[in-house]
């Protein structure tokens, strides 16, 4: 049985999309969408792409970690451990 869902696509938000659909042979554009569909819903690993997505959004905003102070620690208690230990 054979379902239609209309999609609705603006212009300019969805101007890659439209781009796309238009490049396909336009007697296989459904096949193409549902091809692109179970890819996607398929995918269960990390892509090159999603590398590169993730590199590019590094860029825009570089996070700076500060360096975590070393914690005191205690002389007797150092001493201890290391008699356990026999260090």
């Amino acid at each position: 049985m054979r379902i239609v869902i209309p999609l609705s696509l603006n212009s300019k938000q969805d101007a890659d999309i439209l781009a796309w659909i238009e490049q396909q042979p336009e007697r296989e554009r459904s096949a193409a969408i549902r091809r692109t569909i179970r890819a996607h819903i398929n995918q269960s690993s990390i892509t090159l792409a999603d590398v590169y997505q993730a590199i590019v959004e590094l860029k825009q905003g570089v996070i700076i970690a500060t360096p975590q102070p070393e914690p005191e620690t205690d002389p007797e208690l150092d001493s201890n451990l290391d008699a356990l230990l026999n260090l």
